[in-house]
């Protein structure tokens, strides 16, 4: 029961330290990555990991969890601990679970450690999940996300404040590519290397459809060309992708269909059929014998 509850606890306190309370609490890569290094003179509970895992890879750590939605300034030295804790937690489960089992001496030692490489990587699986859930809700939305950016600059708003506005309208709809926009216009707003700043879109997001929205947009920024029929293009070629998604998806459902029918009803069918039959032939050997 106690580790039960020191389980739930541990999850409950894992998923709130990654959560960002808002989007100015955000910072960018290299500011991040430096605070946890100069963290590292100190004693933390994540100085043993973060010397494990090597300076030089929190960057890429830091990269990931930005790609999974995590923009809080303690992210990264969250995410550390978190691995630590679960590390040493499992571990000592896999101690306690093999003091009182009749295990060779060679498990007893194998099984702490396998624990404690496992404690280690389980964060890592939660955010490459938490990233591609993201990834797929982006994907879906953003056919009406252009959209609805397409109105506003049909109205005369200029790109930024269509992203401003697109992203705090659709915030409760689509609060991932909300997210996202919003991140963008806030350093488009304080930058002029547009180019730079579309690429960091795409990093983060790392979508084929996103990358030929960024694509449209820097064309029509160097070239002059207009970004309201680009837009309307863009919606068009998404909705069209996405219908012919769903055609292709319809399409399969007979395979489905097949296997389900093949696997679930087939067998009951022909036990309903056979029993009697399978009875009867068993009686009547009996009588003959």
């Amino acid at each position: 029961m106690i580790i039960f509850l020191t389980t739930v606890f541990l999850v409950i306190l894992i998923l709130s330290l990654f959560m960002a309370s808002s989007l100015s609490d955000q910072l960018d890569f290299s500011k991040r990555v430096t605070k946890v290094k100069n963290l590292i003179i100190k004693d933390t509970p994540s100085t043993m990991l973060i010397k494990l895992k090597g300076i030089k890879s929190l960057k890429k750590i830091d990269f990931s969890l930005s790609q999974a939605g995590f923009y809080s300034k303690t992210a990264l030295l969250n995410f550390l601990s978190a691995c630590l804790i679960f590390s040493v937690f499992i571990a000592a489960w896999c101690i306690f679970f093999a003091r009182y089992e009749h295990f060779p001496f060679l498990i007893k030692v194998l099984l702490p450690i396998i624990g404690f490489i496992l404690g280690l990587e389980l964060p890592f699986f939660y955010v490459h999940l938490v990233a591609r859930t993201r990834r797929k809700k982006i994907q879906q939305a953003l056919p009406d996300v252009i959209t609805v950016l397409s109105m506003y600059v049909d109205t005369g708003y200029s790109l930024n404040n269509a992203l401003h506005s697109t992203a705090k309208d659709l915030r409760y709809y689509a609060p991932e590519i909300s997210q996202e926009f919003s991140i963008t216009a806030n350093e488009l707003d304080v930058t002029n290397n547009y180019h730079e700043t579309w690429q960091a879109l795409v990093k983060r997001v790392n979508l084929t459809e996103l990358k030929t929205l960024v694509a449209a947009l820097e064309q029509s920024y160097k070239y002059g060309v207009s970004l309201k029929n680009i837009l309307r293009n863009l919606v068009s070629q998404f909705n069209r992708e996405r219908m012919v998604k769903l055609e292709e998806r319809g399409a399969r459902l007979p395979i489905y269909m097949s296997i389900i029918l093949i696997f679930c009803f087939l067998p009951i069918m022909f036990t309903i059929i056979l029993t009697p039959l399978i009875l009867r032939v068993v009686d009547v050997f009996k009588r003959m014998y």
